[in-house]
């Protein structure tokens, strides 16, 4: 009896997960449901984040990222360590489908934090700046605007799935960001001061050019790790037929 009851659970168990699929925080909309995906993306941002471990998806939030090197003007940063925090709270804003250019188009506000560690020597505007030491870079507010090639593949399976291009993005700042470079002149306070105040006065230029390198390697990986999750599950998961 009680291995009957166990095939019967199992049973159980098999259909519930076919039924369910593969995703089933997934909200199925047609492309041209403009409302129907924007509720869906944002319905699922906090289960992709958190990852899915069944597809072999590591979490979007936090995101571990590799060295950055930046090396201008006479300026060289290295970035490294680094840890990223905030997509599971993105709020969504757009996405839209044109479906005869095989292109999807995203927009989303983030706050975002990265922390890791920095060695910088050269000249910073004026002054000269030596350290190494924990850094952060941190905003409540950055928008993302995305543009990707996406389109229908055959799958190993035998299904369709979607084929994730590479990526074309911008972003901007909609709230201030704050940067802290910790032990700048070996904790001489004075001169760690000076660049402080150049960063709070310069912050955006800043974070667009000697961050834009961190900014790549993050929308690279997430787009990178959503492209191994449409390799894996089926169009009918994701999107009701024309």
């Amino acid at each position: 009896m009680f291995k009957l009851q166990c095939l019967l659970l199992c049973v159980c168990y098999l259909a519930t997960v076919s039924i369910a699929g593969l995703v089933p925080f997934i909200d199925k909309c047609k492309w041209d449901d403009k409302a129907c995906l924007l509720a869906s993306s944002q319905k699922a941002v906090p289960y992709v984040a958190a990852g899915l471990s069944d597809l072999g998806m590591p979490p979007l939030d936090p995101v571990h990222l590799s060295k950055v090197v930046y090396n201008e003007g006479g300026l060289a940063i290295t970035f490294e360590d680094m840890t990223l925090t905030g997509p599971a709270q993105c709020k969504i804003k757009k996405v839209e489908r044109n479906i005869a250019n095989d292109m999807l188009f995203l927009e989303a506000e983030c706050p975002i934090e990265v922390r890791g560690t920095y060695t910088a020597s050269g000249k910073i505007l004026v002054l000269p700046i030596e350290g190494h030491g924990p850094f952060t870079v941190k905003t409540n507010n950055l928008l993302i605007s995305l543009k990707v090639a996406l389109k229908y593949v055959d799958g190993q399976d035998g299904v369709k799935h979607w084929q994730v291009g590479k990526p074309d993005y911008s972003f901007d700042f909609k709230e201030k960001a704050s940067l802290i470079f910790e032990n700048l002149f070996n904790g001489d306070k004075e001169k760690s001061d000076a660049i402080h105040a150049i960063f709070e006065e310069n912050w955006k230029d800043l974070v667009m050019t000697i961050g834009k390198g961190i900014m790549n390697n993050a929308i690279d990986t997430v787009v990178s790790t959503i492209g191994d999750f449409a390799t894996k599950v089926p169009t009918s998961e994701l999107e009701l037929p024309y």
